[in-house]
């Protein structure tokens, strides 16, 4: 009986910061265009072997994207997992003044491809805090 308390305990508490972190998202956060200046990325191949807790990590060198996407449809790199990331600046409208800011946010390349693969001139929203200029979250 103690184990499902303590669970749904968990869960509640889970569901309680996830709640507090949309309220705060949706009460001072304002989406608004951003326009790309500049991004800069790389990606690389990595696979894990053996244990588990003492597995062995092959990596490649980092390069292009492209490159690493090319090199993981080959045969000896099926197996790989394909990372990398993308560190994307750009200029936007603060609600916080209204005056115009440069920002800069980091992309993941398998989870956020299409943001990591934005080009210069490029236009994005984010999420900008309606009381403090630079704070910024990715919508």
């Amino acid at each position: 009986m103690a184990d499902v308390r303590l669970m749904m305990f968990v869960i509640a508490s889970g569901f309680g910061v996830y709640g507090a972190t949309q309220a705060n998202r949706w009460l001072h956060y304002a989406p608004v265009e951003a326009h790309v200046t500049h991004v800069a990325s790389s990606c690389w191949l990595e696979e894990v072997t053996g244990r588990i807790v003492k597995g062995e990590v092959h990596r490649t060198e980092p390069t292009t994207c492209a490159a690493a996407e090319e090199l993981h449809e080959s045969i000896d790199y099926r197996n790989f997992d394909l990372k990398g990331q993308a560190t994307v600046n750009f200029d936007y409208t603060s609600p916080a003044d209204g005056r115009l800011h440069s920002g800069e946010l980091t992309f993941d390349y398998a989870t956020q491809k299409a943001k990591a693969e934005l080009s210069e001139g490029d236009a994005f929203t984010v999420l900008a805090h309606t009381r403090e200029v630079g704070k910024l979250r990715v919508d």
